[in-house]
């Protein structure tokens, strides 16, 4: 299988939109917040690639 920069995007935002319910809905799993740790690497990779 072939991931694209589109589909690493929607990771990332998929895992942004998880880490942001689980910090602003009381009562949420502590995992909520562990999803969204995933969406740092991605963003600074794609940073990188955009420097160059």
């Amino acid at each position: 299988m072939l991931v694209t920069t589109t589909c690493l995007k929607l990771i990332a935002l998929i895992s942004l939109v998880i880490d942001h319910t689980g910090q602003f809905i009381p009562n949420t799993p502590e995992w909520f917040r562990w999803i969204g740790q995933l969406a740092a690497p991605i963003f600074i990779y794609f940073v990188v690639v955009g420097y160059n």
